[in-house]
């Protein structure tokens, strides 16, 4: 069975809805005031090229999520489709997993800590994790500029990672073993740099050392300071509250997101969902 690709449409909306936090604390925009309803005509808009994007999405996505903030035009949120391609119809109130959106969330932190001082783009990982340069030396004189923006050419894990899933669909991945991975077995990225988590994995081992955080506090204090309550990164055993829409991973034969007892595939700061196909970007 063939199923529709739904975290598509899932990520493209939620990117629209986090407000992040700015490095240089003068350029902090006011709050997201929800109250203030936009306009019928812009409303109808949005609406408008929502339905338009889900009757040609090429992948067949079955839902989209938007919220849209205008400081001069208003607030709007709205779901559209399907939660579910059993039927279920999106809900404003769904939760679902954002995927590598998470990249966007992780490189706050880390700018928050240039803006404090506490590093600089220019520094590399032997400069800031000395042990982690010896452990993977090809690593070692990449900076923080080119694992942020992906121009190191550290392979990506995920092509190796998946073919060793669809031998053993149920295996997971410490991120020390994603980034052997990737140096091993990931393919080579053009010069100018090319898509690869491997980069955020390396980055957030750099951030822990530099911190003494995991990933996933750092992320986390972003989020709070977005005032995103209801957003968290979770280690480990992933369950999304209720509603929540359905993940599904492309148009090969594949099952649903499925919880693990060690790291998922991707979410964007080197953990990651196990799956059966490719994970998306």
């Amino acid at each position: 069975m063939r199923r529709p690709f739904a975290l598509t449409a899932t990520v493209l909306a939620i990117a629209l809805t986090i407000p992040l936090v700015p490095a240089v604390a003068h350029a902090q925009p006011g709050p997201i005031d929800t109250k203030r309803r936009m306009s019928a005509a812009d409303r109808t808009a949005i609406d408008s090229a929502a339905q338009q994007f889900i009757a040609n999405s090429l992948d067949g996505a079955p839902g989209l999520w938007i919220a849209v903030w205008d400081p001069k035009r208003g607030y709007y949120q709205q779901a559209y489709g399907q939660a579910s391609i059993d039927g279920t119809p999106a809900k404003v109130a769904d939760h679902f997993l954002i995927g590598s959106i998470t990249k966007t969330v992780f490189a706050t932190a880390v700018l928050e800590q240039v803006a404090a001082g506490r590093l600089e783009l220019s520094d590399t990982v032997k400069k800031l994790d000395p042990a982690l340069a010896r452990q993977y030396p090809v690593a070692a004189k990449k900076s923080v500029a080119q694992l942020l923006g992906m121009t190191s050419r550290i392979p990506d894990y995920a092509d190796a990672a998946v073919g060793k899933m669809f031998i053993n669909p149920k295996q997971g991945f410490t991120r020390d073993e994603l980034i052997a991975l990737g140096i091993a077995e990931g393919k080579a990225t053009p010069a100018l740099g090319g898509y690869s988590t491997t980069n955020y994995i390396v980055m957030g081992k750099v951030m822990q050392t530099l911190t003494h955080k995991t990933p996933e506090q750092l992320v986390n204090a972003v989020l709070r300071q977005a005032g995103m309550k209801s957003s968290k990164l979770m280690a480990g055993n992933v369950v999304l509250p209720s509603p929540r829409a359905h993940g599904y991973s492309g148009q090969r034969e594949s099952e649903p997101v499925v919880h693990h007892r060690r790291h998922r595939l991707d979410d964007g700061v080197g953990q990651g969902r196990r799956r059966r196909v490719l994970h998306h970007r």
